[in-house]
């Protein structure tokens, strides 16, 4: 079968109360990701991070929860072809140290098990004057 094109789509993530983080680009290489949106994380940042989880509600739905500061900028989750493996993209912030939670809710075209999904941090560190 042909190799799907990737698909696109920008979120923009927001933090506990609201506050708007940044936008991220979702690059789905597999051809099965059929929407991506925001989740409203907890108040207390959370590690270890990543994590995965399947939404109770939807078995298609996979949960990412991850931990940066306020100043972290989210610029890319690209979802390889296998539609298990995937990378975040993270530039490292300066000056707000503030800790903060990013939820992103991925809904595929069938079931995906949380547990088979593995994600991988790039963090590319900013040079801070």
């Amino acid at each position: 079968p042909p190799i799907p094109s990737p698909v696109a789509m920008s979120v923009d993530l927001i933090g506990f109360g609201g506050r708007a983080l940044s936008t991220i680009e979702v690059v789905d290489a597999s051809g099965t990701l059929v929407g991506a949106r925001t989740g409203q994380p907890a108040e207390d940042p959370s590690e270890p991070s990543p994590t995965v989880a399947n939404d109770p509600a939807d078995p298609a739905t996979v949960v990412l929860t991850w931990y940066g500061l306020l100043s972290d900028t989210d610029r890319r989750l690209s979802i390889a072809p296998d539609g298990r493996s995937m990378t975040l993209d993270v530039l490292s912030g300066c000056g707000d140290l503030v800790p903060v939670n990013r939820v992103l809710a991925l809904t595929f075209s069938g079931p995906v098990p949380a547990d088979e999904v593995t994600v991988t941090t790039v963090a590319e560190p900013r040079t801070c004057e």
